[in-house]
């Protein structure tokens, strides 16, 4: 992994972070796991860390990128 998306990181930004840095280094270290290319992307995050993220108008394949992450 080379680079984060932009809302990916706003994801990161706006979450409250309840757990403080434990759950930070958490959902990184998860993200990282899941990541298989060269960007960590929206999806790879925790369902409640990706659902912090700004909706931008016309997201449509994002945010079904996330609804299919919280499939069993």
């Amino acid at each position: 992994m080379r680079d984060i998306n932009p809302r990916a990181l706003d994801a990161l930004k706006r979450y409250d972070w309840p757990g403080n840095i434990r759950e930070l280094r958490n959902a990184i270290e998860r993200a990282i796991l899941f990541c298989d290319g060269p960007t960590l992307e929206l999806a790879h995050l925790p369902l409640e860390i990706a659902h912090a993220a700004e909706p931008l108008a016309g997201d449509e394949d994002e945010e079904a990128a996330v609804a299919f992450q919280a499939k069993p």
